[in-house]
């Protein structure tokens, strides 16, 4: 079970959704919003100057089902208190999580 992600994974992408306020960012979030094509070139640039150990972190977590993903996302909110994560973890965000965590792999090929 090597492959399970954890709460410091996650972690790595709080300086990209971060790039908004919480109530900003629940409101895109009840809208589906494409938010990675919306900040691409601000992700592209973190993602460029991202280490290569941070890189695949991310490449772990895009690869995580969305299910699995939300519950960690949650224990990041109890750990954090950041509401970006609370958001990520509610169920029905999750076609939002998949919208934009699909926009981010397609960024990353």
């Amino acid at each position: 079970m090597g492959n399970e992600i954890t709460v410091d994974d996650v972690m790595e992408f709080q300086g990209i959704f971060s790039l908004m306020p919480a109530f900003v960012f629940e409101g895109v979030a009840k809208k589906k919003k494409n938010l990675t094509k919306k900040f691409e070139s601000t992700i592209r640039a973190y993602l460029n100057s991202a280490s290569e150990e941070d890189l695949n972190k991310i490449r772990r977590v895009l690869n995580t089902d969305i299910d699995e993903l939300q519950v960690v996302m949650g224990e990041a909110y109890k750990k954090t208190n950041d509401k970006h994560f609370k958001v990520l973890a509610n169920p029905k965000y999750k076609e939002f999580v998949e919208l934009n965590f699909n926009e981010l792999k397609m960024m990353m090929d």
